[in-house]
């Protein structure tokens, strides 16, 4: 499938929307979380999942398209097999967030800790490789259009 220039900025463009509007989400969702205004936290949830799903077809796209020949190639494809890994890694802890509830009930800092790491992560890998993406596209020796 061949996409231009513009239409992969636009997608870069609004990924760094997307992910900078899970990062606000998430900061909110976790020091306002109240049950009265519940249909927010479900639209929140549907934009995380949402935005997961475009940061692992931007991994999907660095990993087809990036020239792994040039130094900073080779340094976003790196980037993004780590972003990939630890997509993973939060996938599983809010997995089992709950059963990890019940066994340290007494040490909630950490639950809380560790679901807010995997949840603001996520959404950072996503805005730096979405940046990079974005300031590299003209580089002809990173990302290969043809």
């Amino acid at each position: 499938m061949k996409l231009s220039k513009a239409a992969m900025s636009l997608y870069f463009k609004l990924l760094i929307i997307l992910n900078i509007i899970s990062l606000i989400s998430e900061i909110v969702y976790y020091t306002l979380a109240t049950t009265s205004v519940m249909w927010i936290w479900n639209l929140f949830g549907i934009v995380w999942y949402i935005t997961w799903i475009i940061n692992i077809l931007l991994i999907y796209f660095n990993n087809s398209r990036i020239a792994k020949s040039n130094i900073i190639g080779k340094w976003m494809n790196r980037i993004s097999y780590f972003a990939l890994i630890f997509i993973i890694f939060s996938l599983v802890i809010l997995i089992f967030n709950n059963l990890v509830s019940a066994y340290l009930s007494s040490i909630p800092f950490l639950i809380y800790f560790l679901t807010i790491f995997s949840l603001i992560g996520v959404s950072f890998f996503g805005l730096l490789l979405a940046f990079f993406e974005l300031k590299y596209i003209d580089n002809r020796g990173v990302l290969n259009f043809e």
